[in-house]
């Protein structure tokens, strides 16, 4: 029995100190992720890592997660800009409005900005309701749960490199360690200009500063140092699609990509808008009265459409005409 009682206590034990274990293994057993052409990082053993679609500018998706529990999950992003000046401008609504903490650094000579904010967690309405009612007190007496959010984002050339820790277990610190070290893994085989870097931070910092100051003139003082805070090209109007109807326009991050639905049909450009090509008839997979809403989903770089369905209930069960009537149908492309 006294042996039965030792192994069960020693088994308990290592179930505890894994976590702490997984935490300091060396960086000799990290893994090399390629995020982009020309960017690595290092991932350590203890992050699970599952690579994302590659059309997307989401690359990287890395968790720690005790079963079900999620300790802590970062987000490895990578958006073509049109520009060096257009990635500096992302790098600065990335990082928000500057604090005390925030801290500056180069990474390979490319500026970075770090912001940590405490949010709270997302909750449905059904949720929120049922918390309340549980409590039987009023919404502002409910304590709501919250967690760490790291944005680092960088301006490499005409890249912006955006990293998003989601830290849930604010009271172990080896993680919030290992979310730094993810970020100091980092590596980019085409380093910047240490001394342009520089500037370029200072640069960040005057544009944060007057981006989310609404007492300051954001387009008197900063246009002619920034000009591509106003900047607009001007042309001829484009003809991207003829018909008449309910309109609606999609444009991904970068702006590169955009999509325009009407009643009577599509257009798509792949060059900001300079070029349509598409077609007049609506791009539904069922029959409608269009009335289309576009979306842009980052993750997967696709576009939904949204419109008002007519499904006649001929198809499969499950399948978009399984039903009978009037529908909010949502398609993607």
């Amino acid at each position: 029995m006294p042996n039965s009682r030792v192994g069960s206590l020693a088994t308990a034990l290592a179930a505890l100190l894994l976590p702490a274990a997984l935490l300091a293994q060396k960086d000799e057993r990290a893994q090399t992720v390629r995020l982009d052409e020309g960017i690595t990082v290092q991932v350590a053993p203890l992050w699970r890592s599952r690579p994302l679609p590659p059309s997307g500018p989401t690359k990287l998706e890395l968790t720690v997660a005790d079963g079900p529990l999620l300790r802590m999950a970062v987000y490895f992003t990578v958006e073509k800009r049109r520009d060096a000046a257009d990635a500096l401008q992302r790098v600065a609504e990335i990082s928000g409005p500057p604090a005390e903490k925030d801290r500056r650094f180069l990474v390979n000579g490319w500026p970075a900005v770090e912001a940590t904010r405490t949010i709270d967690v997302p909750q449905t309405s059904q949720e929120k309701e049922k918390q309340e009612a549980e409590a039987g007190r009023e919404p502002h007496d409910i304590a709501v749960a919250k967690f760490e959010r790291t944005m680092t984002a960088i301006a490499a050339g005409d890249r912006a490199v955006i990293i998003e820790q989601r830290l849930y277990d604010t009271a172990d610190t080896r993680l919030r360690e290992a979310g730094r070290a993810v970020v100091d893994g980092l590596t980019f085989t085409r380093g910047g200009d240490e001394a342009i870097g520089k500037r370029a931070l200072d640069d960040i910092d005057f544009v944060r500063k007057n981006l989310y100051d609404q007492r300051s003139g954001l387009v008197s003082s900063v246009s002619d140092r920034y000009p591509f805070f106003t900047e607009v090209t001007k042309g001829p109007p484009i003809l991207a699609q003829t018909g008449v109807g309910e309109i609606a326009m999609a444009a991904s991050y970068s702006g590169v990509k955009v999509a325009i639905a009407t009643n009577s049909g599509w257009a798509r450009s792949a060059d900001s808008g300079a070029t349509y090509n598409g077609g007049n008839n609506f791009p539904a997979t069922i029959a409608n009265q269009g009335d289309p809403a576009l979306a842009y989903g980052g993750k997967a770089d696709n576009f939904y459409l949204g419109y008002l369905g007519l499904p006649n209930g001929s198809g499969a069960a499950g399948s978009a005409n399984a039903a009978n009537g009037c529908s909010v149908s949502v398609d993607r492309s």
